[in-house]
């Protein structure tokens, strides 16, 4: 085990992409590239539930694993076409700009709607430093626009879209890899 070192922590910055079609090659890996993304981090949602002995004082004498859930977030910064297609339930090319539009309309993605029917892919965080740096493959990604967060209009704030991604089991039970890309499979 080494020494634990300044040297060692790390500043991961990345871009992100949908869809990969293979790890080898070079950004964006056979999918599409997803615009400039901005904090982005990983939660994960672990539940434990902890065993106490009464006769202890409620000593914690043994913890249960409840699964862990895999959440990454972060802020698409500007208006970039192709990210707000692969997160948008509901969205078309305007006419006659030729822009994305994002709808939001009663009648696509009703409420209780899946929405892993509507939008959802496998998305991958690639590190500027991919040699030296962990990327992140999350097997089947959900995303959430705009979860319940502000989108700024005004002279004063950047314009940024938040999104969150809900990382759920795919075929082979697999939520999501972290690692050196050339460790990682599809």
């Amino acid at each position: 085990m080494a020494t634990g070192a300044a040297r060692h922590v790390l500043w991961v910055p990345g871009q992100l992409c949908l869809d990969p079609t293979s790890l080898s090659g070079e950004f964006p890996y056979g999918g599409t590239a997803l615009g400039v993304f901005s904090g982005i981090v990983i939660r994960t949602r672990a539940l434990h539930h902890e065993i106490t002995a009464e006769e202890w004082g409620r000593q914690t004498v043994e913890v249960i694993y409840g699964g862990t859930s895999f959440v990454l977030t972060a802020l698409l910064r500007g208006y970039d076409a192709d990210a707000l297609a692969a997160v948008s339930a509901d969205s078309a090319v305007g006419a006659p700009s030729g822009e994305r539009v994002v709808r939001f309309r009663a009648d696509q993605g009703r409420a209780g709607s899946l929405l892993s029917e509507l939008v959802a892919g496998t998305l991958l965080f690639v590190p500027l430093a991919p040699v030296r740096h962990p990327a992140v493959l999350v097997h089947d990604a959900i995303p959430v626009l705009g979860a319940s967060d502000d989108l700024a209009l005004s002279a004063r704030d950047e314009f940024g879209v938040p999104v969150t991604w809900y990382g759920r089991p795919d075929s082979s039970n697999r939520v999501a890899d972290i690692g050196r890309i050339g460790d990682l499979s599809l």
